[in-house]
C-alpha cells in the first residue's frame, strides 16, 4: 500500500511541475504583452488552463476520498473465528 501511494506522488510530481510551467509561462506572456487583444487573449487562455487543472484536482480528490472509504476502519481480527 504504502508502495503504491509512493509510486503515484512520484508520478504526478513531474506532471504538477509541467502544469505549472505552462501557467508560469502565460502568466510571463500576458505581464511581457503590450497589445490589449493579445492581453485578452491569453487571459482566456490562462482561465481555460487553471479550469482544467482545478477539474483534474477535484477529480483526483474525490477519487482519494472514496478510495479511502472504501478501506476498512478496524484492522481484521481472526480471533472471532478461532473460538
Amino acid at each position: 500500500m504504502k508502495k503504491s501511494i509512493f509510486i503515484l506522488i512520484l508520478f504526478f510530481i513531474p506532471i504538477l511541475n509541467a502544469q505549472e510551467l505552462v501557467v508560469d509561462k502565460l502568466l510571463e506572456k500576458i505581464n511581457t504583452t503590450k497589445d490589449k487583444e493579445e492581453k485578452q487573449v491569453l487571459i482566456k487562455k490562462l482561465k481555460k488552463t487553471l479550469a482544467d487543472k482545478n477539474k483534474k484536482e477535484i477529480q483526483e480528490a474525490n477519487a482519494i476520498i472514496k478510495a479511502k472509504q472504501k478501506l476498512p476502519s478496524k484492522v481484521y481480527d481472526e480471533t472471532f473465528l478461532n473460538k
